[in-house]
């Protein structure tokens, strides 16, 4: 059954002998139980709001919220059992607002009892697990309210006639802005205090149903977000890999281009020296080819002497 938490319970649970430990798994385990999950089963923030609008929560710090939900997983999911400790870590039950939900509801339900831990017993089952969903959330102003004309020219549009007797049966003013999550609570009571187990079922179908449907749209959710994710991490990757191919490609023309600057020193290096040795060994030529023809000079400026000196006796023996 959906619990909604009686202030005056709250109140007691603040003076009497349950510890704040015992009192979080208290109401960590109701919650549960209202919403069919395990105390591990993920919520995202929408609907971590949305427990704290239907349980009489609404006096929540906000620092302390937005501190909480720091603690959101990549996929901007958490735990209702981590959602809770981080909310109560203070050991302090939070005392609900006076226009809760959960007084909302009262005033429509006068008629039936409660328990006395201030809990409803006489809770049909098809009212399970109205947390999550709101009638009409697609003229939800993002702050959980709708105007009354839009609701009623909604129901109009419908076919509904007498939109604004309606809308006064369920106690609600035909100025301004209407609560959606009270407005939800509100139909729903009327469907469940007439007694009809048609309307019951008619009506716990098609809150499973849109209760699939949501959980299906969560899970096209975090698999787009995967996706998304996946494909950042690729993109990433493939800047990565490029960049690497690119670092690659310009140290392979560095070390060319130190190459070629050292081979073409290495060729001059080698040039030069190769002229250094040509000139020596062309001085060293030159020198000798002079020397020897001194030499030859020499012998012949002797033969010469010689030619002389014989010619000189052989007149002389004449």
């Amino acid at each position: 059954q959906l619990r909604f938490w009686n202030p005056d319970d709250l109140k007691a649970s603040q003076s009497g002998s349950l510890a704040p430990q015992d009192w979080i798994e208290e109401k960590l385990q109701e919650v549960c139980e209202d919403l069919g999950i395990t105390r591990d089963g993920h919520l995202n923030r929408k609907k971590l709001v949305s427990i704290c609008e239907q349980y009489g929560l609404q006096n929540v710090d906000g620092e302390m919220l937005e501190e909480v939900f720091h603690n959101l997983d990549p996929d901007g999911m958490m735990s209702v059992e981590d959602f809770f400790y981080g909310l109560f870590k203070n050991g302090k039950p939070l005392t609900p607002s006076a226009s809760t939900p959960y007084r909302q509801l009262k005033r429509h339900i006068s008629m039936q009892s409660f328990d006395e831990s201030g809990r409803r017993t006489t809770t049909p089952s098809a009212m399970m697990s109205t947390i999550g969903f709101r009638v009409f959330s697609c003229l939800d102003d993002g702050m959980g309210y709708a105007s009354v004309e839009r609701i009623l020219d909604t129901w109009q549009e419908e076919g509904i006639e007498n939109s604004q007797e309606i809308l006064k049966a369920l106690d609600f003013s035909l100025d301004g802005n209407v609560n959606l999550t009270e407005l939800t609570l509100a139909l729903e009571n009327e469907l469940l205090v007439t007694k009809n187990s048609i309307h019951q079922a008619a009506l716990a179908s098609f809150k499973a149903e849109i209760r699939h449907l949501l959980e299906r749209v969560d899970q096209m959710l975090r698999e787009k977000e995967k996706l998304r994710s996946d494909l950042d991490k690729a993109e990433k990757l493939k800047s990565l890999m490029a960049s690497e191919v690119d670092d690659h490609h310009a140290a392979i023309e560095r070390r060319n281009e130190y190459n070629l600057r050292k081979l073409d020193e290495e060729y001059k290096e080698r040039i030069a020296a190769l002229k250094n040795e040509f000139r020596k060994e062309r001085e060293q030529i030159l020198q000798q080819v002079g020397k020897q023809r001194l030499e030859l000079e020499q012998e012949i400026e002797k033969a010469k002497t010689e030619e002389n000196y014989i010619r000189d006796r052989l007149a002389l023996s004449l």
